[in-house]
């Protein structure tokens, strides 16, 4: 496991806590947790290894247990259980995050509001017009 794959998992966790609706402290902890990662002058794998997070500023007990885990076995319970609550083709929507004005939160505006959950979906809502009323912008499909 490199810092760049736990930086990966953090980002992606973070963008479904969004999508789900999660309290927002939440969500920036795990944002957190991945520029802290990125910024990190010392060695961040042996202190996960170690499961001494705690001693990093901004990463808190829970954090710190689940980087752990992701660490040590490579693989995180929480990450693998969480998208499990939504469609599969819901991460085809993450590769739109280039388009300007469409982010997580517009995103999952048109989930819950219009059932977007693929590329498909968002081209439709955008031909029949459903999407610009919904977010009172013009839809950029691509």
């Amino acid at each position: 496991m490199t810092c760049e794959e736990i930086i990966a998992v953090l980002e992606e966790i973070a963008l479904l806590l969004e999508l789900k609706g999660e309290n927002p402290f939440k969500t920036r902890a795990y944002r957190n947790g991945a520029d802290t990662i990125a910024n990190y002058g010392e060695d961040f794998l042996q202190k996960a290894r170690d499961n001494k997070l705690t001693e990093i500023k901004g990463f808190g007990e829970a954090l710190a247990t689940k980087v752990h885990q992701l660490v040590t076995e490579g693989e995180m319970e929480y990450h693998q259980k969480l998208p499990a609550e939504f469609p599969d083709t819901i991460f085809e929507l993450f590769q739109l995050f280039h388009i300007p004005g469409l982010g997580p939160k517009k995103i999952k505006a048109l989930h819950t509001h219009l059932g977007v959950a693929s590329i498909a979906d968002l081209k439709r809502v955008c031909e029949s017009g459903d999407a610009s009323q919904l977010t009172r912008t013009k839809c950029a499909c691509a």
